[in-house]
This record gives structure tokens, C-alpha cells and sequence, in this order.
């Protein structure tokens, strides 16, 4: 052979190795590319699954939430109505009194004089303080001994003012 022959091929076998070096390489960085990317998908699929997740739970939280508010509209819509009936109560438990008081002043300047001398007799705070104890029993020539739901403030005291007595 001659050496112009073993030149080139020898020129030509450096071509085709430093071909197959320099195609290696890229192919090296390819693959490790390839291999950082998964990485980084990977990565990035789980932080999408934690955003999901979070977007659930999140999800879930507004719509508890939202329920509590609701039923706390209806509890507030409750309490105003309740308000407004006591509001209204009051009133005429107010107007009642106004009566009872005016009825009680005319009863006083009655011109009755054993009327008008019995209301403004003051009563004993002993004889007062025996009224939170009186019984709704014997009150009634039907009753039923408190079978109508009518019960005494503490059954002691009553037992104790029905209990025969000698002064």
C-alpha cells in the first residue's frame, strides 16, 4: 500500500472517531439533560399533586365554612326574631304594669274609705316575704294537688307554712 493510501485512511479513521467521540458526547449531555428534566417533571408533578391537594382541602375549608356562616345567618335570624318578641313582651308586660299601677292609684284615693284605707295600709315584710312561698294547692275547689303543673317555689318552705301552726 502506499503511504498516501495509509494517510488517508488513517486521516479518515481520525474523522470517523472524532465523529463518533463528538456524537457520544452530545449524546452523553443528551442523556443527562434527558435525566435532569425527568427530575425536574418529577418534581414538578408532585408539587402540582401538593397544589391539588391543597386546592381540596382548601375547597373542602370554604364550604365548611361557608355552612357554619349559613347556619350562624339562620341562628342570628333566630335570635332577632326572639328579641323582637321579647321587645314586644316587654311592651305589654310595661303597658300591664302601667295599668295595674294606675288602677292601684285610683284604688288609693278611692272614695271608699275602708278601700282606700286597706291599700295604703303597708304590709309586714314578714307577711310579704311568706308570698314567694304560697302554694297554688286548696286554691280551687277542683284542684288537683299540683296535678296541673303548678308546683310550690321549695317543696320545705311549703311543707313548713302548711304545716298546722299556733301563734
Amino acid at each position: 500500500m502506499s503511504r498516501t493510501k495509509l494517510i488517508m485512511i488513517s486521516i479518515i479513521a481520525i474523522a470517523i472517531i472524532s465523529l463518533f467521540t463528538f456524537v457520544g458526547t452530545q449524546l452523553y449531555v443528551a442523556i443527562q439533560n434527558a435525566k435532569a428534566l425527568t427530575i425536574k417533571v418529577n418534581s414538578l408533578q408532585a408539587n402540582l399533586a401538593n397544589a391539588e391537594a391543597d386546592v381540596t382541602r382548601l375547597t373542602d375549608e370554604i364550604e365548611f365554612t361557608e355552612l357554619i356562616n349559613k347556619n350562624l345567618l339562620k341562628d342570628r335570624k333566630l335570635l332577632s326574631d326572639i328579641r323582637n318578641k321579647s321587645n314586644q313582651e316587654s311592651r305589654r308586660l310595661q303597658n300591664e304594669l302601667e295599668v295595674a299601677n294606675e288602677k292601684v292609684k285610683q284604688i288609693r284615693v278611692s272614695k271608699n274609705e275602708n278601700l282606700k284605707s286597706w291599700a295604703n295600709t303597708v304590709m309586714p315584710n314578714d307577711a310579704v316575704s311568706l308570698l314567694k312561698y304560697a302554694r297554688a294547692a286548696g286554691n280551687y275547689a277542683d284542684s288537683d294537688n299540683y296535678q296541673a303543673g303548678i308546683h310550690d317555689a321549695t317543696s320545705r318552705h311549703a311543707a313548713i307554712l302548711s304545716a298546722p301552726n299556733s301563734f
